[in-house]
């Protein structure tokens, strides 16, 4: 399998990694977990000290995934009092752009160790003889861009299934108009592929970036002001997911509360449903309306959207819902 290079930069998958990750883990991972744990706090004082240790957690996370620069640059951005503060919506929409580059920057294939195989062993074609003098090709190779385990045989296929994925990600979104990824199949080859290792940690940095931003900001807020904390003063509690925010809006056309007009597009149909519950708007909501959504999704959707909106539309949007993915029943009731 080789696909094009020009092909996954054209298509925006980087950009797109990045964006769905943080989706993902910001919004939702990420928000549970948090919120979890500000629920099991018996007190003012035990919310407290749990923001200070999460404080404590995420500064370590930051700097064992590197890329200092990035971090310093980011930090500049997300501090009011700086000149080169951004807003959030501009500072998450330019951080995503700029660790995109970082990383194509840093990478230009996807499968490098395959490459620099066949330039090794001066072949055209990978074949049994590229792996006779592995050690010496491990001599070749600069170590810095050595991934975490060095079997060169399972590396090359690691590679090539990793393009099949990549290529395959790229046609599911040319065909549906939204990129949807299955970060767990990626993850798989964090260890066999340095290209998809510094991605995810690009990723995980600007969560952890972000998520420091929400707690300190929510911790500094609290000891200078003698403010309580709870689950809506908490800034890392971040509003809902875009994919989330998509499927109430089919939900609510499904539900004939705001029915879609014949020739409405799906950007001016989110947008009017979005107006009409003060939801957040982003070409994200455009892009996910209409695609397949998992189960987590509907549970999001009345976790985070249903308990704020009216009962009307809470109850009309619940039949939906439940006709899609009946609720199991109590067996020994």
């Amino acid at each position: 399998m080789s696909i094009n290079t020009k092909r996954i930069t054209e298509s925006g998958f980087v950009k797109a990694f990045i964006g769905e990750y943080f989706e993902d883990r910001f919004y939702s991972y990420y928000h549970d977990k948090d919120r979890l744990m500000y629920a099991l706090c018996k007190s003012e004082v035990e919310k407290i000290e749990l923001t200070r240790n999460l404080v404590e957690q995420i500064k370590a996370d930051i700097k064992k995934l590197g890329f200092e620069d990035l971090s310093f640059a980011y930090l500049s951005t997300s501090n009011p009092q700086s000149f080169e503060y951004l807003e959030w919506d501009k500072r998450l929409k330019f951080w995503i752009d700029r660790f995109a580059e970082e990383f194509t920057d840093r990478f230009n294939v996807f499968n490098p160790i395959t490459k620099a195989c066949l330039l090794f062993n001066n072949a055209k074609d990978i074949n049994i003889e590229c792996f006779e003098n592995e050690t010496d090709f491990w001599v070749f190779y600069p170590k810095s861009l050595w991934p975490i385990h060095t079997d060169l045989s399972y590396i090359v296929i690691c590679e090539q299934e990793l393009l099949c994925l990549i290529d395959f990600d790229i046609d599911e979104f040319e065909n549906n108009d939204f990129w949807e990824f299955e970060f767990d199949e990626y993850q798989h080859y964090y260890e066999f592929s340095k290209p998809i290792q510094s991605l995810f940690d690009l990723c995980e940095l600007l969560v952890q970036l972000c998520r420091f931003d929400g707690f300190s900001e929510t911790l500094v807020s609290t000891e200078l002001n003698k403010a309580s904390i709870n689950n809506k003063t908490v800034k890392a509690f971040a509003t809902v997911a875009a994919p989330v925010i998509a499927l109430f809006c089919q939900l609510v056309n499904e539900a004939k509360i705001i029915v879609r007009g014949n020739d409405e597009s799906n950007e001016r149909y989110c947008m009017r449903v979005c107006d009409a519950y003060k939801l957040k708007y982003t070409d994200r909501v455009r892009q996910g309306y209409g695609g397949n959504k998992s189960r987590k999704h509907y549970e999001k959707v009345k976790s985070d959207i249903l308990t704020q909106v009216d009962a009307d539309t809470r109850n009309a949007v619940q039949i939906i819902i439940d006709s899609k993915h009946p609720q199991s029943k109590n067996l020994y009731g």
